[in-house]
């Protein structure tokens, strides 16, 4: 059988290494992809003497061409189909009850009361 001994007092990891408090909420460090610092530098000098290309071109495929367009119409459509067959039955139930029960409501205040004379 395995024990595991655990301190009362237990020690916390250095904060100097870190941007983020000992009180920084999970959902914090998460919302910033756990990133402790954004280093955005490009050497393109450093890249093309270490490989030293011989050509370097650049391609642009233009999006807007009438096969892309028909295919993403044709995805859309097919996409939101599938979500109206999961959606609308579920509508219907929910909704479906409350307006049966509004209509039975209606008819029971509008009944005429017959009156009754005595002459």
């Amino acid at each position: 059988m395995y024990s595991l001994k655990l301190s009362k007092n237990p020690s916390s990891l250095s904060n100097s290494a870190s941007i983020y408090q000992v009180t920084t909420t999970l959902l914090d460090i998460m919302s910033n992809l756990m990133i402790e610092q954004w280093n955005n530098q490009t050497f393109y000098q450093d890249y093309f003497n270490q490989c030293q290309p011989d050509e370097c071109s650049a391609t642009y495929v233009p999006r807007g061409n009438v096969p892309y367009i028909i295919t993403t119409m044709t995805g859309l459509i097919g996409g939101l189909t599938k979500v109206y067959l999961f959606a609308v039955p579920l509508l219907v139930k929910i909704i479906f009850p409350f307006i049966i029960r509004f209509k039975r409501n209606k008819l029971v205040n509008n009944r005429v009361a017959p009156l009754v004379t005595t002459a």
